[in-house]
């Protein structure tokens, strides 16, 4: 019993020391990986097509009408107030040509669907 208690604590101690892995980066790389961080925190927004399907001045009305929106088609949505009214919005497209499957959806029961030009976060973009 001692002996394999023994040999088991020696296999998992070498075992331990086995996984150690050292990565070294050059300079260079670290310098341009550096810039390159740097120059994305610089422009944290970009212009993205979205689609605004409603506006309403009822907060109740505008709640179900998101609900019903992402019911029917698992685009992701958002809103805004601007004084009394609050716009319904979803996607963002990086170009109009990307957004048309989902406008031509969207158009057959929001008839008044408009295509915007917003500055959005990356982070909006690619969750």
């Amino acid at each position: 019993m001692k002996y394999t208690f023994a040999f088991l604590l020696c296999i998992q101690f070498f075992g331990v020391q086995a996984q150690v892995v050292r990565i070294t980066m050059d300079k260079e790389v670290e310098q341009q990986i550096g810039d390159f961080n740097r120059n994305q925190a610089n422009t944290s927004t970009i212009q993205v097509y979205r689609i605004q399907f409603g506006v309403t001045s009822d907060r109740r009305e505008m709640e179900t009408e998101l609900s019903n929106f992402k019911n029917d088609f698992k685009i992701k949505t958002d809103w805004n107030q601007k004084g009394p009214y609050y716009y319904m919005k979803a996607g963002a497209y990086r170009t109009k040509l990307e957004s048309f499957p989902d406008m031509q959806a969207i158009q057959a029961r929001y008839s008044g669907a408009i295509y915007l030009v917003e500055s959005v976060k990356k982070q909006f973009v690619l969750k």
